[in-house]
């Protein structure tokens, strides 16, 4: 794992972690449960397409919406706690990771700098072969 120093909006960082962001996909995918026809979540409609790209290191830029991960019903439901559908708790949380990392959120504690006029921030950033020893957030 190295550092590097990148733009931060106040809310989330101005890069992605591809390495991350590949793990935390496959892990995602490899276990998506049953998705019901009708599939309320737009999970084979945003979600899917989404986890292939971002597996085949096509996500260059952090998603600035997390409607185009998935549907706004689970991401009101998920405020609200409580899902229609039982999609599992090892589902939401896996999902949750890889959202961390498809938005560019930080997971810890910033130190923030200014770099000509515009501030940033110290983001950890994964290399092959970290996983899974030297992974700060698996």
């Amino acid at each position: 794992m190295y550092q590097k120093l990148v733009p931060f909006d106040g809310q989330r960082f101005n890069a992605v972690d591809p390495i991350a962001l590949r793990r935390t996909a496959q892990k995602l995918i490899d276990q998506l449960p049953e998705i019901p026809e009708d599939d309320p979540y737009e999970i084979r409609a945003r979600l899917i397409p989404t986890l292939r790209r971002a597996i085949a290191g096509q996500v260059q830029q952090p998603i600035k919406d997390e409607l185009e991960l998935i549907g706004g019903l689970f991401i009101h439901e998920r405020r609200e706690g409580i899902h229609n559908i039982n999609l599992g708790l090892n589902f939401s949380n896996l999902y949750a990771k890889f959202a961390a990392r498809a938005l560019a959120l930080p997971l810890d504690s910033l130190k923030i700098e200014m770099v000509n006029g515009q501030q940033c921030a110290w983001a950890d950033f994964e290399e092959e072969g970290d996983w899974p020893n030297k992974v700060k957030y698996p």
